[in-house]
């Protein structure tokens, strides 16, 4: 016996019910589908494994010559050696885990294209195209933002002001970092070169650059866990992040990613893809 037992809908199922605009696109797979973006979640924690352990062995290590310096096993000048040598050895195999995670995008962002145009949704399949379509480019924008990452993490070490550190930073996670998330999402979409696409990301993210670059910090806002000293909470946010909320930060940023298509590429050159997933109620 059901404790719920499920009521039949007074109405039938139109096309009214179905999303009218971006935000209700968003609204539509969160309350419809959120499993699925779980899924992807978890998939996606898949191909960060090298990232994630790389991560937790450089924290155990630093944890370790802590440990020894306040036993008095080593002296604070060996303590500072260890810790810049194991920093800069681990943040290299974590720069280089980055093209690993980027074949991860190539198929959650896949997927999400499929459940926001309204097209069936088939998880597996619809993954592993993703990745056979568009696996070379997100390599090579795995690739930089890995050796990105690594440059940005060996500053300190030479010797830079302070303000052109800063610098670096910004153009990283102001310039870099959206431009590339922008092509991704873009190379789903048009069958386009690693060029073009670039080219074209630069083009509408500076036409939309504000809201894009907040939309693209989110989708980055794990590197933030960097700056958690306590281990366990650290580990938490870090699965939190990439299971619940990496997911969600891309719906949120492929949705408006979209309509910046709609607006300066598909409304005069693929008015078959202009408002996809979106039906205009009749005023």
């Amino acid at each position: 016996m059901l404790f719920n037992p499920l009521k039949k809908s007074n109405k039938d199922f139109t096309t009214s019910d179905l999303p009218s605009n971006r935000f209700e696109v968003i609204k539509d797979v969160i309350l419809v589908d959120f499993p699925l973006l779980l899924k992807l979640g978890l998939l996606i924690t898949i191909f960060a494994i090298p990232l994630l352990a790389g991560i937790v062995a450089k924290d155990v290590l630093l944890i370790g010559f802590k440990t020894m310096v306040d036993n008095g096993e080593i002296d604070q000048s060996a303590y500072i050696n260890m810790y810049n040598t194991t920093r800069i050895a681990f943040s290299g195999l974590i720069g280089i885990s980055f093209p690993l995670l980027g074949i991860g995008f190539a198929g959650a962002i896949r997927v999400i294209r499929q459940r926001v145009w309204q097209n069936p949704v088939f998880l597996i399949s619809d993954f592993t195209e993703g990745i056979k379509l568009n696996i070379k480019q997100y390599l090579i924008h795995g690739f930089i933002i890995g050796i990105t990452y690594f440059g940005l993490q060996m500053l300190p070490y030479t010797g830079l002001n302070e303000i052109w550190v800063g610098v670096f930073y910004v153009l990283f996670y102001g310039a870099l970092f959206p431009v590339s998330i922008l092509a991704m999402n873009m190379a789903q979409v048009y069958t386009n070169s690693f060029i073009l696409n670039v080219k074209n990301s630069i083009f509408i993210y500076f036409k939309q650059i504000f809201v894009l670059a907040a939309l693209s910090l989110l989708v980055v806002s794990g590197f933030l866990t960097q700056f958690i000293t306590m281990v366990t909470v650290k580990y938490i946010v870090l699965a939190f992040y990439f299971i619940v909320l990496l997911p969600l930060f891309l719906l949120i940023n492929i949705v408006y990613t979209y309509y910046c298509f709609d607006k300066f590429i598909n409304k005069n050159r693929f008015p078959e893809l202009y408002d996809r997933g979106i039906y205009r109620k009749i005023k």
